[in-house]
């Protein structure tokens, strides 16, 4: 259905759509995004009695493509013959977890002590077996008998 001379109205079986032929602009937005006219654009241009091709986007004709490749594109020398530069190192993630505390600038003095975390102070160890301190039970050299005996005659 004709609108004026630049708008038309497609009515398919299940759908319709808006043609506009000045803006160049269909409402399926298939001839919005590709510049080549969809079949409901191709259907207005025919009830103009008119090419499809007209319609079609600059980009896609040989003029253009001639037009860009028209000057003379320069040879490259072979690789042995290019200029020699170093190549900046490969980086690597490194395995394990990553470290918690930041990175410091190269300005910055580093720090001397860990002040944010306290010192574990261990306790003198005490064999539960043997009663006897400087070791723990999974060390004891004792066997288990002895060890029995001993914490029967200490107590």
């Amino acid at each position: 259905m004709k609108s004026d001379d630049w708008h038309f109205q497609i009515m398919g079986l299940f759908d319709q759509h808006n043609v506009d032929l000045l803006n160049r602009s269909c409402n399926c937005r298939r001839w919005d995004l590709t510049g080549i006219p969809c079949i409901h654009t191709i259907s207005a241009i025919w009830c103009r009695n008119e090419d499809p091709q007209d319609y079609v986007h600059d980009v896609y004709k040989v003029s253009t493509y001639l037009r860009c490749y028209e000057h003379a594109i320069q040879g490259v020398n072979g690789a042995e013959l290019w200029l020699k530069c170093e190549l900046p190192p490969k980086y690597e993630n490194k395995p394990g977890r990553p470290k918690k505390m930041r990175r410091r600038q190269l300005d910055e003095p580093p720090t001397t002590t860990n002040t944010t975390r306290m010192k574990k102070c261990q306790k003198s160890l005490k064999c539960s077996k043997c009663r006897i301190v400087g070791h723990n039970a999974r060390t004891c050299n004792k066997s288990s008998g002895q060890a029995e005996e001993m914490a029967i005659g200490t107590s």
